[in-house]
């Protein structure tokens, strides 16, 4: 090579090398530094004795007679969550007859009544400050009540496959106040028993807002789903109701799938705020699909949230700042994985992940989006 042409070519690496050092970095999944501090927490922050104290949670009363609670330590300033052991009792009325008729077939009784010594609670609701109101004085730090949230934490993720750490970051890191309520309940006839009353619509039961659950070695089962009482009271509780957080008006999709079925895409989502201080965006995933990069329109990277799909891979994206109602963004996200086409032979595909072979909102029928792609096969 000429001298010449060896500083031309020095020169035009040196521009390409430094425009890639100028392009933002990509930021890996789970790497929110709020979302760690979410994912590693245990209690082991303040303990308190408690005695003779209503925790009223909706159409649920958590009677905690005697005992002591472990909190949780803050995150962004926000306590998340709190462990009781002790002697306790849970009574649930439920608001409608229907739900009456459907408890008194499973356990002949149309109101719920067990007993309970421990309570894995977290929240981003004014639990918190109700529980330490009723402190009846401190005491020495419970050793077992951090197994005991030890325990949840495994659990969640070995069988409930829930990533309950992304529930609570949309709230922790949105300005506005947060109503998020779940307790994981060892009672006398049910070991994991579940209340969960959520503001957004509760798992697998939204948009209704309550939910009971119970979980064995069978599976899970919900003896109890309903909006919360104060509908029923007003007259407004429906099957259509809008109380996710953000809405998608549209969404560009550009998928390849592979003859082995194995799919890549990138996905444009057009997104606008339904309440104030949307921060975090779950958005449904096959677990197989596997996200690289979650972006802004303008490029800029974002971090998202993704753990292992043998564990709890509930997806969601942190936007680079939370949204007031009414504010529309875009977000770009690339993903691939196999397990989602199954090829049958002869050309003919069958889509095993039928709702979620692309990142949707998951909110069911009646909240219709414009979808626009190409479909590439190689």
């Amino acid at each position: 090579m000429l001298p010449r042409a060896r500083a031309v070519f020095a020169s035009v690496c040196f521009v390409l090398v430094a425009g890639l050092s100028s392009l933002p970095a990509q930021h890996p999944g789970n790497s929110n530094s709020f979302y760690q501090q979410l994912r590693g927490l245990l209690p082991g922050g303040e303990t308190i004795q408690v005695a003779n104290f209503d925790l009223k949670r909706d159409a649920a009363v958590f009677a905690l007679r005697k005992g002591s609670i472990t909190f949780y330590g803050e995150v962004n300033g926000k306590v998340t969550g709190a462990v009781f052991r002790g002697d306790g009792h849970l009574h649930i009325t439920p608001p409608t007859a229907e739900e009456r008729h459907n408890l008194q077939i499973v356990s002949h009784t149309e109101e719920f009544d067990d007993d309970f010594d421990q309570l894995v609670m977290r929240f981003t609701d004014a639990t918190a400050e109700e529980l330490h109101k009723a402190s009846a004085g401190k005491t020495d730090a419970d050793n077992i009540a951090i197994r005991g949230g030890l325990e949840f934490h495994n659990f969640a993720r070995e069988h409930l496959h829930d990533n309950f750490e992304l529930r609570l970051l949309q709230d922790v890191l949105s300005p506005a106040p947060g109503g998020y309520f779940m307790a994981a309940i060892r009672t006398h006839k049910a070991p994991h028993l579940m209340f969960i009353d959520d503001p957004l619509g509760a798992e697998d039961v939204a948009p209704e807002e309550v939910e009971l659950m119970n979980w064995n070695d069978w599976g899970e089962s919900i003896p109890l789903a309903f909006h919360r009482a104060s509908e029923y009271s007003n007259g407004i509780p429906n099957g259509n109701e809008a109380n996710a957080p953000y809405r998608i008006l549209k969404e560009d999709l550009d998928v390849t799938i592979e003859k082995s079925g194995f799919l890549s895409g990138n996905a444009t989502v057009y997104l606008e705020a339904e309440q104030d201080g949307v921060a975090v965006v779950p958005l449904d995933l096959y677990p197989t699909l596997r996200v690289s990069r979650a972006e802004t329109a303008a490029g800029e990277p974002l971090d998202f949230v993704q753990e292992r799909k043998e564990d709890d891979p509930d997806f969601g994206v942190v936007l680079a700042r939370p949204l007031k109602k009414g504010e529309a963004t875009a977000i770009r996200i690339t993903y691939a994985g196999k397990d989602v086409v199954m090829n049958e032979g002869s050309a003919n595909y069958y889509p095993i992940a039928r709702e979620s072979w692309y990142p949707n909102a998951s909110s069911g029928l009646g909240n219709y989006a414009t979808y626009k792609f190409p479909k590439v096969f190689n």
